[in-house]
């Protein structure tokens, strides 16, 4: 069955990126913790999927309804509320997996922060097993920010090599596991960053 989208990907690669796509390619897919700015992920042809951040009663996507400065701004507002998390959801994952493979891609690896930090990567699982006529890889970076990132990038430059999925997936799985955590704490400052991005200098 197919699950209702809450939200489109914020990301999608550009046209000229997506004419390479019907070539054959793997698609490579992240969600918004991997702290790629939208260029970097559209020169790789990336596509993000969104996480959500709340404040009070207000609820956000990361990338979509709030910008980087934006959330800055309201965190250091002496009278803003502490944002609270939530994980992406699967029909925003199924809509992203969806959206790649009418792009014409044979096979999706899709790269989710640490699972200690997030559900994110069950909706990433979910909406892998609804559609199991697809080849769709889903991998676990063990990590947050920029360790969700880098993996996601090397998956790209893979890809764009031509490598298959199934080896995509192989190789980034062990290097999650030296570069990631066994254990992993969850605070608020870990929360904060596996749904928006840091603000960069």
């Amino acid at each position: 069955g197919r699950l209702r989208a809450c939200a489109a990907p914020y990301h999608r690669p550009p046209r000229e990126v997506r004419r390479r796509v019907r070539m054959g390619r793997v698609a490579i897919v992240t969600d918004s913790a991997a702290d790629l700015p939208a260029d970097r992920a559209g020169a790789a042809g990336i596509t993000i999927v969104p996480l959500e951040v709340t404040f009070g009663s207000e609820r956000l996507l990361a990338g979509v309804d709030l910008t980087v400065d934006a959330f800055w701004q309201r965190m250091v507002s002496p009278d803003s509320p502490f944002p609270t998390t939530a994980a992406a959801s699967p029909g925003q994952f199924q809509a992203a997996f969806e959206a790649a493979f009418a792009g014409g891609a044979d096979a999706v690896v899709c790269v989710d922060v640490a699972e200690g930090l997030s559900a994110t990567i069950k909706s990433a699982r979910i909406a892998r097993d609804l559609m199991a006529d697809r080849e769709i890889h889903v991998v676990n970076s063990r990590s947050a920010s920029m360790g969700v990132g880098i993996l996601a990038e090397l998956g790209a430059r893979l890809a764009a090599e031509g490598r298959p999925a199934a080896e995509i997936a192989a190789t980034l799985h062990p290097i999650s596991s030296r570069s990631g955590w066994t254990k992993t704490p969850k605070p608020k400052a870990l929360r904060l960053s596996s749904i928006t991005h840091r603000k960069r200098s």
